[in-house]
């Protein structure tokens, strides 16, 4: 029926901000909406979404100032992916609602349900024309039937793509929990291992739409073209963005990354593929076979699976790779970067940076430490406003 509609965020929102994103705080109000509250969906976070969101991190045990950073957006995930889980095994039933139908709460709650599955819906408390036709094309993409009206089937189905959504969203992300089982069950630091992450991807291996974060480099394009014996100096005229010799960073912004995949895949598609960078850790695509996979498909079918894909390729590509693992777990960082980074690694100064969000991190710095709660808390807020202006500069 469709393809990924719920955008994975984990953005930093407080109230009045002006670096709000509209889109962000739509879908936070649309999952607060979902476990209760009663918020009009405009992506204007104030007062009222502010208090709403202070209740919900009183409930889940989380610290309450009204901000949203990456703990309040993961929990708000788990706690509607666990209600709507209990909606369906409980096969609750709720009134049907039809056209004209007065029921404004209920017609909210599904609005708002309807939003996250397909982020266009207009939460406005009426069923009118524009929600019926909405509810047809979950109908007539299901077995039920395309009454437009919303019977016992329907509201079954709404509930089964909504856990649908929620459970890609959810399971896409990785925790600081998982980095610190994983990382001290691979020997490394979690410190270290979130100080690549930040790094490597501002702390994130998607995109809001759910696509995996990708880096083309054209200067690799041209070695993987040779190695294919197709020469490069045939296909630089209106390839200039995707095609030379030496590094640049010219071509780096974040919009034109698939379109540069795609435009190079008509030239080679295997090449093209081996030539960019991939997820959380940017992986280049022709260390596929260090990174544990039998081919670059394969490898980045799997990144886009999760993120915690991502952190187990990480893991193989730094102990397949000569020096790499033993330079982490020393935190090494100038030898780690140039390996993993490159020769040029000090042109954009990544062994410094790694260094600085290492000795920055509320993550355990040495194995066998437990996280210190109160400091994760208190300080998490800033160390998500600092990456997101990272990100934005």
């Amino acid at each position: 029926m469709k393809g990924f509609t719920m955008y994975i965020i984990t953005n930093f929102i407080e109230e009045n901000r002006s670096k709000n994103n509209d889109l962000d705080v739509k879908q936070l109000q649309s999952l607060l909406n979902f476990l209760g509250e009663s918020l009009s969906v405009d992506g204007d976070f104030g007062s009222k979404s502010t208090i709403a969101t202070k209740k919900f991190q009183e409930k889940q045990g989380l610290q309450v100032d009204g901000q949203v950073g990456e703990s309040t957006w993961l929990k708000s995930y788990e706690v509607s992916l666990d209600y709507v889980k209990t909606l369906i095994e409980n096969e609750e039933k709720y009134d049907e609602l039809a056209l004209n139908s007065n029921n404004k709460t209920l017609i909210v709650w599904v609005q708002s349900i309807l939003y996250l599955i397909n982020n266009k819906t207009q939460i406005t408390g009426n069923f009118d024309e524009t929600l019926e036709q909405e509810i047809v094309l979950i109908q007539d993409a299901s077995e039920c039937s395309n009454s437009g009206c919303l019977d016992t089937d329907t509201w079954s189905e709404v509930f089964s793509q909504c856990k649908d959504e929620l459970e890609r969203v959810y399971f896409s992300l990785l925790t600081d929990a998982y980095i610190l089982q994983r990382a001290e069950e691979n020997d490394l630091s979690p410190a270290a291992v979130k100080a690549v992450v930040k790094v490597e991807s501002n702390g994130r291996g998607f995109h809001r739409d759910g696509s995996l974060k990708i880096l083309f480099e054209g200067h690799i394009f041209w070695k993987e073209l040779n190695k294919v014996n197709v020469n490069p100096n045939n296909h630089v005229e209106g390839n200039k963005d995707i095609l030379f010799k030496s590094y640049t960073k010219a071509y780096y912004r974040s919009s034109l990354q698939y379109g540069r995949l795609n435009k190079a895949k008509r030239i080679h598609k295997e090449a093209a593929l081996k030539s960019a960078s991939y997820g959380m850790f940017q992986v280049m695509g022709f260390n596929y076979k260090v990174a544990g996979f039998n081919s670059v498909d394969d490898f980045i079918a799997s990144l886009q699976k999760s993120e915690k894909n991502q952190l187990e390729a990480f893991f193989n590509f730094v102990k397949n790779t000569k020096g790499c693992f033993k330079a982490l777990q020393n935190k090494d960082w100038a030898r780690f970067a140039r390996i993993y980074n490159g020769p040029a690694y000090r042109t954009n100064q990544y062994d410094e940076k790694m260094e600085r969000h290492y000795a920055n991190s509320i993550l355990p710095k040495s194995m066998g430490q437990e996280i210190d709660e109160e400091a994760y808390i208190s300080h998490y807020t800033l160390e998500l406003e600092r990456a997101f202006s990272e990100f934005e500069a």
